[in-house]
C-alpha cells in the first residue's frame, strides 16, 4: 500500500503539468485524425 501512495502521489504532482502537455497531444492528433 506504501509504494501505492507513493506512486499515486508522485502522478498527483505530475498531474498538473502532465495534463496540459497530455491535452496538448490530444490536441494535435485530432487535428491530424480529422
Amino acid at each position: 500500500m506504501d509504494a501505492w501512495n507513493l506512486k499515486g502521489g508522485q502522478l498527483k504532482i505530475l498531474s498538473q503539468s502532465e495534463i496540459e502537455e497530455i491535452h496538448q497531444r490530444a490536441l494535435d492528433v485530432l487535428q491530424q485524425i480529422g
